[in-house]
């Protein structure tokens, strides 16, 4: 198996056929070999795609963004920011970005989970360009992937992804 880097179309829907996100997603390594984190399933199923090809892949919430857990919607005390948050506002904490589940009186109660937890998934998938990618390319996402970051489509899933 080779390690690509793909340009694609993806969208994104729900077991009910709503479309939850459209994103076009450049310079993507896929790492068949080693396929870690987030969406590891959908970089297995990319491999060796071609231009033109398109895939259509069900992912069950385990294989996608995981599964949804209580324990991830914490509150934190409001005067830790310098403004109030609106409910469903994505705001900078201690180096994470929750969603503002709820507030009270005195707290700002965060979610951390991504916001498609839980979730079984579609990914319908159109390659637009795909080539096999440089030594320099696979030195790099390995030097990624040391520094905390995981290597594969699940690492560079775009901003609207999550």
């Amino acid at each position: 198996m080779k390690v690509q880097v793909l340009t694609f179309r993806c969208l994104v829907r729900d077991r009910q056929g709503r479309v939850l996100s459209s994103s076009l997603n450049q310079d993507v390594m896929s790492c068949p070999e080693q396929p870690r984190g987030p969406l590891a399933a959908l970089d297995r199923n990319l491999q060796d795609v071609k231009p033109g090809e398109c895939r259509r892949i069900p992912l069950k919430a385990e294989e996608a963004f995981g599964l949804y857990d209580a324990k991830k919607v914490f509150p934190v005390d409001r005067g830790e920011f310098h403004h109030i948050p609106r409910v469903g506002e994505y705001v900078e904490w201690r180096g994470v970005r929750p969603r503002v589940d709820h507030l009270t009186a005195d707290e700002v109660w965060l979610d951390a989970n991504h916001p498609f937890a839980g979730q079984d998934l579609v990914f319908e998938i159109e390659v637009t360009s795909a080539r096999e990618a440089t030594r320099d390319e696979i030195a790099d996402a390995i030097s990624e992937s040391e520094e905390g970051g995981a290597p594969g489509v699940g690492s560079r899933v775009p901003t609207s992804l999550h």
